[in-house]
């Protein structure tokens, strides 16, 4: 009976562990880090990772503040999609209130998948969104 109970344990976890779904490669305007650039409406970009195949996004929510702080602690944010149904990864248009040049941005972001799993926050380096 122990040994049963320690392999449906066993089991659970690596279950629970491979269905994690992480969002990488925040970029901005195609760059990790955005500065000096005369764009009036910036494009976000970010890339899924799982190790389950055949994993695809299928909703996702975007935040931006002034400072990771803000959009930790949910806090003045300048703009924010609630859970959005799509697949949409590359270029998704920044359209919030016109944001004051030169200040730097963060937006986070997080992702649904097929399987109905919800990535952590991810959080960008600062990036200039205007």
């Amino acid at each position: 009976m122990k040994n049963l109970f320690l392999s449906v344990t066993i089991v659970l976890n690596c279950v629970v562990f491979v269905a994690q779904i992480v969002v990488q490669n925040t970029l901005c305007e195609n760059r990790n880090f955005s500065s000096g650039l005369d764009i009036t409406q910036s494009k976000l970009s970010w890339q899924l990772f799982s190790s389950v195949r055949n994993t695809i996004q299928t909703a996702y929510e975007i935040g931006v503040a002034e400072n990771k702080a803000d959009l930790i602690k949910g806090r003045t944010l300048i703009w924010i999609i609630e859970k959005i149904a799509s697949d949409q990864s590359f270029h998704v248009a920044y359209a919030g209130c016109k944001l004051q040049s030169p200040k730097k941005h963060c937006w986070q972001l997080r992702v649904s998948d097929n399987d109905r799993n919800v990535s952590e926050w991810s959080y960008s380096v600062p990036c200039l969104l205007v």
